[in-house]
């Protein structure tokens, strides 16, 4: 404490003290004013307010219970495309967003056969029995929620799956068709 005191006392740090404190506040002012200012946008004297409505996304319809077409979409698609039963099934059953850029049944074959590629759905040893839950169910969207266990032998652990089903087509050719398939694994609560 003395050292600080008896460095205090000194008449140099006296004399440089006040312009140290004042290149402080300096650099703080100079700071606040470059954030403060530097976040704001300039408004464009050119920019014109459009008269046109804002674009909407597409409705998903109103909610429902889930179909039992739907139903039958989600668990063939699981017999057929994560157990790895049936290239052709898994197919018909994929949607665009599936099938992320394969034009054929035929190159889906080739890379559903070929272990260094693959199709992009996320395979498992699923078990025959699954749990189901609805996250929602709209007329033109569900997302379901599957609890697979696996089958025995499989050194698998059990795995929640998050699938999407969406309804293409219309009027009586309307069908449902799987768009998305993922691993689901929600945050850890830590323990107290």
């Amino acid at each position: 404490m003395n050292t600080f005191l008896g460095i205090g006392a000194l008449p140099k740090v006296n004399r440089y003290l006040p312009w140290l404190a004042g290149l402080v506040l300096a650099a703080g002012v100079i700071a606040f004013l470059v954030t403060h200012y530097n976040n704001t946008v300039p408004a464009n004297p050119n920019d014109r307010v459009s008269n046109t409505p804002a674009r909407t996304e597409p409705s998903l319809g109103k909610a429902i219970h889930v179909p039992q077409a739907a139903r039958q979409v989600a668990a063939r698609f699981i017999d057929a495309g994560v157990r790895g039963k049936s290239a052709t099934i898994a197919w018909q059953l994929s949607g665009p967003q599936i099938r992320q850029g394969y034009t054929s049944l035929a190159q889906w074959k080739r890379d559903w056969n070929n272990p260094n590629v693959g199709v992009p759905i996320q395979p498992y040893p699923a078990s025959k029995s699954a749990q189901m839950t609805v996250d929602y169910s709209r007329q033109n969207e569900i997302q379901l929620k599957f609890a697979l266990l696996p089958r025995a032998g499989s050194q698998q652990k059990p795995q929640l799956f998050l699938m999407l089903l969406d309804r293409v087509g219309r009027g009586a050719n309307s069908r449902w068709v799987v768009n998305s398939w993922q691993t689901y694994a929600p945050p850890a609560i830590p323990a107290q």
